[in-house]
């Protein structure tokens, strides 16, 4: 964030590639549709049900970003159910007591 304004006025702006990477994939989506990157929490799971596009140039970066398509919605509705579904990590080091 940064602050845009003067002593009597103040806002503040998202910057960075957060927002960067936010506007490009905006640019990208075609009418009714949702693009979002590799690095975006949702990305093919979670709430969402996302399409691999593969890597695709984005402006103002060296590298193409592996990007997706969100193309429905899922019945995983929190956290924990996602991490269920992608699997857990095991307990190491623990006894079962009786």
């Amino acid at each position: 964030m940064r602050a845009i304004g003067n002593d009597l006025h103040m806002d503040y702006s998202a910057v960075g590639q957060t927002t960067h990477l936010a506007a490009r994939m905006e640019q990208l989506a075609t009418p009714a549709s949702i693009r979002q990157t590799a690095g975006d929490p949702a990305a093919g799971r979670g709430p969402g049900a996302g399409q691999r596009l593969g890597p695709i140039p984005v402006k103002g970066l060296t590298e193409p970003m592996e990007v997706f398509e969100l193309v429905g919605a899922s019945a995983v509705r929190r956290r924990l159910q996602a991490a269920v579904t992608r699997g857990l990590t095991r307990f190491v080091g623990r006894e079962t007591r009786s």
